[in-house]
């Protein structure tokens, strides 16, 4: 058995004290965000299988309101293990409170084969012990809004979790089998504006991927030979782990600040530096009216006159704030070069909020084309 002291951690799990937090997050739900907190999904969620929760990441508030979403809309306050950041987890003050809450370090190659197997190892007997496990499968916080890739560390747990459970009865006896469980967080206006301003957080479950169905089973079927096993292993959860991203990013709950900011990027590319408000507002409706129909996830305002109207006095309010725009009397004046101003990773979403909104929504292809024909028909 590994333990948290195999990585230098003295601070053990609290079952109680994670339990506390999560009624005390329950009244905060309840009380102070009963209105800017959205769950959906509960469906999706099937409590007879060992679940593993594969979430995006856009700011350092996901980690606990992933794991308050899936405590409120399950209805089970049961811990959740979740690898974290090393850093964070060896930090003189964080690092106590995210043992104590059932967090751990994961380790990479970089880190010796030993801590990597020993931090995976504890992966798998932590989510057996608890039955799920919540994992950020990008591996680091999207800065710049881009949903990355889905590192194989997640199937490789699931991968050896499968096997854990085939050989123990007990633990065969517990549950039906294995899902992955995608989930999608959102956030308006953006990621990381201070709690008073911000509006909503929408977090939904997607449908279930069952692991033995998607990853063991067409391994098996292939009965590779020995040579080529752990490259086909690899390649498997390779395909997996880009199916799960896939279904993540369809999660993504669409605001009208991004649709705003779409529009300004493409109004930009045409060299547009001067537009009528009157026209720029008339154009985001007929947007919105062709977003309607698309089946994407859209916030609730899009669908509220009153709302939207709010949603877009507050944009143009932020816009005027960070001189994307300015306004003289009916007229909007675009400030082209922040529009295309390309800051490092790690700056996009503070340096250009343009760009990071039109990121959020890159991997989203019926989104993309929607907009892209909107303006198409413009032009002719």
């Amino acid at each position: 058995m590994v333990s948290l002291e195999d990585f230098g951690i003295k601070h053990k799990p609290n079952e109680k004290m994670y339990k506390n937090l999560m009624k005390f997050s329950h009244y905060l739900a309840d009380h102070v965000f009963k209105d800017s907190l959205e769950l959906y999904g509960k469906e999706n969620l099937e409590e007879d299988y060992y679940q593993m929760f594969l979430c995006n990441h856009l700011f350092y508030t996901d980690p606990p309101l992933a794991q308050v979403a899936i405590a409120l809309t399950s209805g089970n306050d049961k811990p959740i293990p979740a690898p974290a950041y090393k850093a964070y987890i060896h930090h003189k003050t964080l690092g106590p409170l995210m043992a104590k809450l059932f967090s751990y370090p994961i380790y990479g190659k970089e880190d010796g084969d030993e801590k990597k197997e020993k931090s995976l190892e504890y992966s798998v007997e932590s989510f057996l012990q608890q039955e799920r496990i919540l994992i950020f499968p990008e591996g680091r916080i999207s800065h710049d809004g881009l949903l990355g890739q889905g590192k194989f560390g997640s199937a490789e747990i699931a991968w050896r979790a499968y096997h854990k459970i085939q050989s123990d009865p007990e633990l065969s006896k517990k549950k039906k089998g294995m899902k992955m469980i995608p989930m999608g967080i959102s956030y308006y206006p953006i990621a990381g504006v201070p709690l008073k301003d911000l509006k909503m957080m929408t977090v939904r479950f997607g449908k279930s991927i069952d692991v033995e169905k998607e990853l063991i089973s067409k391994y098996y079927s292939l009965k590779p030979e020995p040579e080529v096993k752990e490259d086909l292993k690899k390649n498997l959860q390779i395909i997996l782990m880009n199916n799960v991203m896939k279904e993540i990013g369809n999660l993504t709950t669409v605001n009208l600040e991004e649709l705003a900011s779409t529009v300004l990027y493409h109004l930009a590319g045409k060299d547009c530096c001067i537009i009528k408000k009157e026209d720029f507002t008339s154009l985001l409706d007929k947007m919105v009216v062709s977003l309607n129909k698309t089946g994407l996830n859209l916030l609730e305002h899009f669908k509220d006159d009153k709302a939207k109207q709010e949603a877009y006095g507050l944009f143009l309010k932020r816009c005027k704030k960070r001189n994307i725009i300015k306004k003289k009397k009916s007229r909007l004046f675009l400030n082209l070069e922040y529009i295309f101003s390309q800051p490092d990773f790690k700056e996009v979403r503070n340096k250009n909020m343009i760009l990071y909104n039109k990121n959020l929504l890159k991997h989203l292809p019926v989104f993309e084309n929607t907009i892209d024909d909107m303006f198409k028909n413009l032009s002719s």
